[in-house]
């Protein structure tokens, strides 16, 4: 293929200027229903996406959690990534030590497991909200 000199990158179009229009983030806020479903389906997808094994895919997916329990300021929320975190961390550590988001594999590291981790922070911001 070729390229030209513009697809290479040597040169720039000038980009267009826009005036930010501050009206957009009104409608850009979600309402609390809206973050309450988020949570919710982020830790139905959770289960799911640990089920099958995918691991990495769970743990984002209980960070949407945490944070929208953070957002609502629901200490149940809260709770309850805490004890789904320390559930999935127990299971790793238990039937695969060998996986990177284990505490062992994290230990040998210095660190403690991504999902040990979601669990101290759920405590943490839960500690604060009471």
């Amino acid at each position: 293929m070729n390229f030209s000199k513009h697809q290479m990158g040597t040169r720039h179009a000038p980009m267009p200027t826009r005036k930010f229009d501050s009206s957009l983030l009104l409608t850009a806020v979600p309402s609390k229903r809206r973050v309450e479903e988020i949570y919710g389906t982020s830790l139905e997808l959770n289960r799911g996406a640990f089920a099958d094994g995918e691991y990495e895919i769970a743990y984002n997916l209980l960070q949407v959690a945490l944070r929208c329990g953070q957002r609502l300021r629901n200490v149940e929320h809260l709770r309850e990534v805490e004890r789904v975190a320390e559930n999935e961390s127990r299971y790793l550590d238990d039937h695969h030590p060998e996986c990177e988001y284990s505490n062992k594999v994290a230990n040998a590291r210095g660190n403690v497991g991504v999902f040990q981790m979601t669990a101290e922070r759920a405590r943490k911001l839960t500690r604060n909200l009471t």
